[in-house]
C-alpha cells in the first residue's frame, strides 16, 4: 500500500546537496536557498529524520574544523612572512652599516 500524506519537502538528493554545501563552508540558510527551500524546512527535516540530522551535524563540525585549520595555516604563513621580512631588513641594515660609502663633497664649498 502506498504511503499517504504529503511527500517530503526534501528528497534524498536535496539532503545530500545540503550536506555537501554545508561541508564546503556555506551556511544552512545559503545551502537551503541553493536547493530552493527556506532554512526552517531544513531544520524541521533534520528534527524529524535522525539520519539527516547526524549527517548535517557531521558536515557542520567538519566545516568548522576546516575553517580553523585554514585560519591556523594563514596565521602561520603570515608569521613566517613577518619573520622573513624582519630578517631581510636586518640583513639590509647591516650591509649599509659596514659598507664604506664615500662622502660627497659640499657643493657650496667649491670642491664639486
Amino acid at each position: 500500500m502506498p504511503k499517504r500524506g504529503r511527500p517530503p519537502a526534501l528528497d534524498e538528493a536535496a539532503r545530500r546537496e545540503i550536506c555537501l554545501l554545508v561541508l564546503s563552508g556555506h551556511s544552512l540558510a545559503a545551502a537551503s536557498r541553493c536547493v530552493g527551500c527556506v532554512p526552517n524546512t531544513v531544520r524541521n527535516t533534520a528534527a524529524r529524520d535522525a539520519k539527516f540530522r547526524s549527517e548535517l551535524e557531521i558536515a557542520q563540525r567538519e566545516a568548522a574544523h576546516w575553517r580553523l585549520f585554514d585560519l591556523r595555516h594563514k596565521a602561520k604563513r603570515a608569521l613566517q612572512r613577518c619573520a622573513n621580512d624582519l630578517h631581510r631588513h636586518r640583513r639590509l641594515d647591516s650591509k649599509h652599516e659596514t659598507r664604506n660609502v664615500p662622502r660627497l663633497a659640499d657643493p657650496t664649498a667649491g670642491e664639486f
